[in-house]
């Protein structure tokens, strides 16, 4: 198993490209940061191509519901950190850095939050 610094979980019901917004902005830190990403996607879309990678787990669930997906999601990490996010929310480019910093000073912390820009132009939170 890799030793992954953390687990970024992104529950979806939109699937892809509509969670664009999401992953376009993850992609970049997780890499940076040697870090996984899981899906759990309750929607019908195609997975992208770049999930077919080593760093990414997928998870196809059509039609389960949100806190059933966060907890697949929860039980498929492999890092001791868990990150999580929206499928309408765009991290800052140091969001995931700060993550890992702000637990690496404050390791006792139960939980860390973090701001993300809600990208849903429907609804306010």
């Amino acid at each position: 198993m890799p030793d992954y610094p953390v687990s970024v979980i992104v529950p979806t019901r939109v699937g892809w490209p509509e969670m664009r917004i999401s992953t376009d902005a993850l992609l970049p830190q997780l890499r940076a940061a040697g870090a996984q990403l899981i899906v759990a996607d309750a929607s019908d879309a195609p997975m992208p191509a770049w999930a077919d990678s080593a760093d990414v787990k997928w998870l196809r669930m059509p039609g389960v519901p949100g806190t059933a997906l966060r907890q697949a999601a929860y039980a498929a990490a492999d890092a001791p950190i868990l990150a999580i996010t929206e499928d309408h929310a765009a991290p800052a480019p140091d969001w995931l850095a700060k993550m890992i910093q702000e637990h690496a000073a404050n390791p006792d912390a139960a939980a860390i939050y973090g701001m993300v820009q809600n990208g849903s132009h429907d609804h306010l939170i």
